[in-house]
């Protein structure tokens, strides 16, 4: 199907004869029905799908929606993805309006929220703690060195505060440790690299609030989906600080579970800072309502039945 990268598959480059073998393989292990993960999946299997009449659902995550550079190398494939799918998964309503930009047809459009493994529901937030959380890749469209900048001025107004960021990915991460140690915060700020859900769910465990400042990038126009770790914060109990981009918009709401800025609204995300921390209590009535808003809309549960109600559409029509 294509290598794969830290965003997921990259799409086959003239591959000869692809289709033809891919379809072979179809035939030969008995496939009736495909679920791509990433919009580049889809359109790489599309052609083999379509040679055998076997039912394609798509499931768009974020950045293969998005991304400038994708939808203009690949316009002609996503057309043939949007003319032959059954159904094509987006995970916010954000997306979903983006793809009928694109020409995908609405009726074959299905909104399925992401959902949260359930250890993550079995934590509950310390009330002392002054220490932030961060997690995500160290891409662009997480802005890592906007959650620093932030972090930085909370810090010279509280001594005390804490932040640990969990993820790798270049080259950022070396450029938000080179500003930890060029603004004096490296006994602040603690880099954890790549985690587990079980070693996450620890640091939630003495963490207070999570923070993450998703932006759509300037030159690409990469953006998020629904970030998984948006809500696994919140089923943890956890207030988010976030910005009012595409999915987060849904997952967290703002002022009930957490506090959204606009996207590059560092100001306002210090404000958001400093309010929690001056209001313990509020911070944990937010992550109270939260964790309930993440049970109720985006069980594991609910998810795995709405893939499984799709295939099942797609296997009849």
């Amino acid at each position: 199907m294509g290598r794969w990268s830290e965003e997921g598959p990259i799409q086959t480059q003239d591959c000869p004869n692809f289709d033809e073998a891919l379809a072979r393989f179809f035939v030969r292990k008995q496939i009736n029905v495909v679920l791509a993960q990433f919009g580049l999946s889809g359109a790489n299997v599309v052609g083999a799908c379509r040679q055998l009449a076997i039912p394609l659902v798509v499931y768009f995550h974020g950045y293969d929606a998005y991304t400038k550079s994708i939808l203009r190398n690949h316009a002609v494939q996503y057309q043939q993805l949007f003319d032959y799918g059954s159904s094509l998964i987006v995970v916010s309503q954000d997306m979903k309006e983006q793809l009928i930009s694109l020409g995908a047809p609405a009726e074959k459009i299905v909104y399925v929220r992401s959902g949260v493994n359930d250890i993550f529901f079995e934590r509950y937030p310390p009330l002392d703690s002054k220490t932030f959380v961060a997690v995500g890749r160290f891409v662009a469209k997480k802005a890592p060195h906007l959650t620093l900048y932030a972090f930085r001025e909370v810090l010279k107004r509280h001594p005390e505060v804490r932040l640990i960021m969990i993820g790798a990915g270049q080259p950022l991460v070396d450029v938000c440790i080179d500003l930890v140690i060029a603004w004096g915060m490296k006994d602040s700020v603690e880099f954890m690299g790549v985690l587990d859900q079980s070693q996450i769910m620890e640091v939630f465990k003495r963490s207070f609030c999570f923070l993450q400042h998703s932006v759509t990038t300037f030159l690409e126009g990469d953006s998020e989906g629904t970030p998984l770790s948006v809500l696994e914060a919140s089923a943890a109990g956890l207030p988010v600080i976030s910005t009012k981009h595409k999915g987060i918009k849904e997952a967290v709401l703002d002022g009930e579970t957490g506090l959204l800025v606009d996207e590059r609204d560092v100001d306002g995300m210090i404000d958001c800072m400093c309010r929690l921390l001056a209001d313990g209590e509020k911070a944990r009535q937010m992550g109270d309502i939260g964790r309930q808003h993440i049970r109720k809309n985006y069980s594991m549960e609910e998810y795995i039945s709405g893939l499984n109600r799709i295939i099942a559409m797609a296997l009849t029509r």
